[in-house]
């Protein structure tokens, strides 16, 4: 789906008129940001933020959005149909589980003094957890196309 035709169902159930209000935009412009920008040269707001992440390559901008949405953004991971994933299911799965134990530690390490967890260290938590939950996205992604694969017989 094109962006103003993402822009324009999100929008009509709203209305145009609250949006353009809320927003501090004419109505018209509203209107044109739901139509094709292949006639009308406008940039609409997704096109200036997919501009934008293109422009700097940084995630945070994708988070960001994201988050407003109660959410995350977890890239997929390349896929070459003719390779195995770079590391072996095993190592994989050490890393899930290196990557649980460092989001405990920093739970552990917040509360060992006071019994509470100030803003900082909930950031910290909240790092910890963002990082493993896009880890395990890419993971269970290379699994649905089939990139781990035992070669030897373990035992």
């Amino acid at each position: 789906m094109n962006s103003h035709e993402v822009l324009k169902q999100a929008i009509d159930p709203v209305g145009a008129k609250s949006v353009a209000a809320a927003m501090n935009v004419s109505v018209g412009l509203v209107y044109k940001w739901c139509q094709n920008t292949d006639v009308e040269p406008v940039k609409n707001p997704l096109d200036r933020v997919v501009d934008l992440y293109a422009l700097t390559k940084d995630p945070g901008i994708i988070n960001h959005v994201c988050q407003h949405a109660g959410g995350f953004f977890a890239p997929n991971p390349p896929v070459d149909a003719g390779r195995h994933a770079d590391q072996t299911l095993f190592e994989q799965t050490q890393k899930m589980f290196s990557d649980f134990s460092l989001l405990l530690s920093a739970i552990t390490r917040s509360t060992i003094e006071d019994r509470s967890i100030d803003p900082r260290e909930a950031g910290e938590i909240r790092d910890h957890w963002e990082d493993m939950k896009r880890f395990m996205e890419t993971f269970v992604v290379r699994c649905e196309k089939g990139q781990f694969h035992l070669d030897k017989e373990i035992g």
